[in-house]
């Protein structure tokens, strides 16, 4: 039996070695490129201001032995063929297949090529991987799990039921700071005005909240007292999110203690980056 032509049909605003992997591994020599104009029900492709014109990206795709067409000129055409079709697996294409392929076999790559929208959402369960363990039984368990004990007490302040998150940071100068999320004007806001959070899951637009985050406190009361953060351990019940990420890579902190959590966006590069240590406490040491 004949092979079917494969086809690739993707965004590509910009290339680079990852959308040559993807291309180079999909095996196809033809490319579709989709545009802002394929996907109006996706405005926000309009801002993209790094996309190349088609006439610029088919010259550059030539130069490496593909061949590029306008995917609004094609689709009548190629989607009553017998291509294979091979598309990444991102916001603008599954529109696409929604919207012309429902039916068709079509190859979805999970390559991460950019941030689409569900990744710049998403979150993953899965805890981030640690450079380090702490262990029951291990030299530094009972200190560790004396201080995660205190956060596991120090959260059940919050008003916050569906997600209590506390920290601690202890500092090169012997001070201790500890917080958890609190909910501003008061801790009762949410439940007297209702809280915008009940509108996203957990990792959805993580900045409407009425709430400031654990770390944040530690570092604002830092702040006003005047303790410096510079080498300190930071101990936190739940991962810091990417915002949380960024502001403990500025105050100096040099460790971070996690139990558990999720990891959204950049916050777990952007801590290893800077050099923060990511130290994981399993259940039993606590």
């Amino acid at each position: 039996m004949k092979k079917r032509e494969v086809v690739v049909i993707a965004f590509i605003p910009v290339l680079h070695r990852g959308y040559l992997d993807f291309l180079a591994q999909s095996g196809a020599k033809k490319v579709y490129l989709l545009e802002a104009s394929d996907v109006p029900e996706l405005p926000h492709f309009i801002r993209e201001i790094r996309a190349l014109h088609f006439d610029e990206i088919s010259k550059v795709l030539k130069a490496f032995g593909y061949e590029a067409y306008r995917f609004g000129e094609s689709v009548g055409t190629i989607r009553e063929s017998s291509f294979d079709f091979c598309m990444p697996d991102e916001d603008i294409t599954r529109a696409v297949y929604a919207k012309y392929f429902q039916g068709v076999r079509v190859s979805f790559s999970d390559t991460f090529l950019r941030w689409d929208w569900n990744r710049s959402i998403g979150f993953s369960t899965t805890l981030p991987e640690a450079d380090r363990v702490v262990k029951k039984g291990e030299p530094e368990a009972d200190e560790v799990s004396r201080r995660m004990q205190m956060l596991f007490e120090e959260r059940e302040k919050s008003s916050d039921w569906w997600r209590q998150v506390a920290a601690m940071a202890v500092c090169k100068q012997g001070q201790t700071i500890v917080a958890y999320n609190r909910h501003f004007p008061n801790e009762y806001a949410p439940y007297i005005d209702g809280d915008p959070r009940n509108n996203f899951g957990p990792g959805e637009y993580i900045e409407v909240s009425t709430a400031i985050h654990a770390e944040r406190g530690i570092i604002a009361e830092a702040a006003k007292k005047g303790i410096p953060l510079d080498g300190a351990d930071m101990f936190v019940t739940t991962f810091p999110c990417s915002d949380c990420a960024n502001q403990i890579v500025v105050s100096g902190v040099r460790r971070v203690f996690f139990t558990g959590g999720y990891s959204n966006l950049n916050g777990v590069k952007t801590l290893r980056d800077y050099g923060v240590e990511l130290i994981y406490i399993e259940s039993d040491a606590c």
